[in-house]
């Protein structure tokens, strides 16, 4: 590097074992240790000023610990419920609304367990933590969770691929979420691959419908492969996108 200081593998490997296992350093190691740390912090301080001027994470890290599994017992289901309840639209600001996404439904604890049998809903976990979930919701639901039946009676309708929904092997993923922490780090994908994996051999697709108001949900499921099959608006003013992945 011109006019500054200059090293190779050999003098990283050094620094490694100075900051490790506390061997001495001399006096020019010392001096480039102290410009490294100077690089760092200038680096630290202009993401974060890039993340301030246009709000955006100044630093998003891959968890290397989530594992995938399908949702099993209470536990799990209380974890769902607890990270639904501070995502409902109702008790979020209008700015992280927009900018974060939200969820709709605020499902009990009753109604999580029967959509849990026999397709468990998707599940992430770092370690004893919910990083995220994404809910199964078969067609058999649409008499229990009044809300979603107009739903239901639209998507029998909608052709998709040539023919109604209602004659292809279909669910609906009855929510996702990510908790905060966790967004922008590939959980969304994975609950959506847990899905694939477990349950293309019972379904040919995977439907939801977006609200417009959610646009971060909407660019997210286009991310993992969802199409766009209809749009509508419902009797209150809300517009939503409806969206289907195929799996097999």
């Amino acid at each position: 590097m011109r006019g500054g200081w200059n090293t190779d593998w050999t003098d990283l490997r050094r620094f490694t074992l100075i900051f490790r296992e506390g061997l001495p350093a001399g006096r020019d190691q010392v001096q480039q240790i102290s410009a490294i740390s100077q690089i760092i912090a200038t680096s630290i301080l202009f993401c974060h000023q890039v993340s301030y001027f246009y709000k955006v994470p100044a630093f998003t890290f891959m968890p290397n610990t989530i594992t995938y599994r399908a949702a099993s017992g209470d536990y799990d289901l209380q974890a769902i419920m607890q990270l639904q309840k501070i995502n409902l639209s109702a008790k979020i600001s209008a700015e992280e609304l927009k900018e974060q996404g939200f969820v709709t439904v605020d499902h009990d604890i009753g109604t999580l367990r029967d959509m849990n049998t026999p397709f468990g809903h998707s599940t992430a976990w770092d370690n004893d933590k919910l990083a995220g979930y994404a809910l199964v919701m078969e067609t058999r639901f649409r008499d229990r969770i009044p809300i979603l039946f107009p739903m239901f009676e639209l998507l029998d309708g909608i052709v998709c691929e040539g023919k109604p929904l209602q004659e292809w092997a279909y669910f609906v993923m009855g929510q996702v979420c990510v908790a905060k922490p966790y967004r922008g780090s590939g959980v969304f994908g994975g609950l959506y691959r847990d899905m694939q994996e477990r349950l293309s051999g019972d379904f040919d697709f995977i439907v939801t419908e977006i609200s417009t108001r959610n646009p971060r949900s909407i660019r997210a499921h286009e991310k993992v492969g969802f199409q766009n099959i209809h749009e509508y608006t419902d009797p209150w003013g809300e517009h939503w996108v409806v969206v289907a992945l195929r799996l097999r």
